[in-house]
């Protein structure tokens, strides 16, 4: 559908005409009588869909096709739908499990491991000889530092856990530490094939985050992110990759989704990039 010079897909119109009609529901001002976080949430929607409605996001968008995922490789992926991420849709772990896939890493670094839901499909994705390495807070951190990431509720929750959902998987190997404090160059004995970002969402961890794994980025690697939204509260994770992009890097957004994927080009040149310390490269 086109309005004012512009197309609009199905989903859209469909937020729209949800919002619109929440707003004219009489049920509103009950709801806001729960609290201001619930009023909170309500204007942070409005103004996602304020956001997608008028403005055109800066990230281009690709797919698995444009991506040449299974071009050479079995289509088929495993999917545990009795393991649920906490904080992904079933559909997002279905093509994060596509890339993996499709990818076949010898090594894999996860950042934020929580459950270990993703951590799981990441091993029963990839072959026998692949080893992945999957950070999260050690118990005694997330308890007294909390507040201080961007889903304190996730990181309370993750540091009672006990057991995660991979068991003891021998290709999986846990690391209990402050992910923004790693040096991979010291842990590992070879670049990383693919990395998954997912852990604190402020601004200044992912750019750390992302910063310390493209220095170890095998030139092929890809790298993935989760909760890339137009509309963020307390995170950074849209902020630092529109700045990538801007900067030169080819970040790539999975339309309808939250997940961002960059992948390092085989042959490279190093640009200077004054504003980051994370190398911008291009073909």
């Amino acid at each position: 559908m086109r309005l004012y010079g512009r197309e609009f897909n199905f989903s859209q119109l469909m937020k729209l005409a949800s919002l619109v009609g929440a707003t004219a529901s009489p049920l509103l001002l009950g709801a806001l009588r729960k609290g201001p976080l619930t009023a909170f949430d309500f204007a942070a929607r409005t103004l996602e869909t304020y956001r997608e409605l008028t403005q055109v996001d800066p990230v281009p968008t690709t797919s698995l096709s444009e991506l040449d995922a299974f071009a050479e490789s079995d289509r088929n992926i495993w999917l545990d739908l009795s393991h649920r991420p906490t904080a992904m849709a079933t559909e997002e772990l279905a093509l994060l499990c596509a890339v993996v896939k499709w990818k076949n890493p010898q090594l894999a670094v996860e950042i934020g491991t929580l459950e270990g839901v993703t951590t799981l499909h990441i091993s029963k994705n990839t072959s026998p000889a692949c080893r992945i390495f999957t950070v999260d807070l050690p118990p005694e951190v997330a308890q007294n530092m909390a507040p201080r990431f961007s889903d304190s509720h996730l990181v309370m929750r993750a540091a009672k856990r006990t057991q995660r959902v991979f068991g003891d998987d021998p290709k999986i190997t846990q690391i209990l530490q402050d992910s923004t404090t790693i040096e991979w160059e010291t842990v590992l004995d070879r670049p990383v094939d693919f990395a998954f970002i997912d852990a604190s969402h402020l601004y200044e961890h992912v750019r750390a985050d992302t910063e310390r794994i493209m220095r170890v980025l095998a030139p092929g690697g890809v790298v993935m992110w989760h909760d890339y939204r137009p509309v963020e509260i307390r995170r950074g994770v849209t902020k630092h990759l529109r700045e990538l992009h801007r900067n030169g890097l080819q970040i790539r957004r999975f339309p309808n989704t939250s997940l961002c994927i960059y992948r390092r080009p085989v042959q490279e040149r190093v640009v200077e990039n004054p504003t980051s310390s994370v190398p911008v490269t291009a073909a």
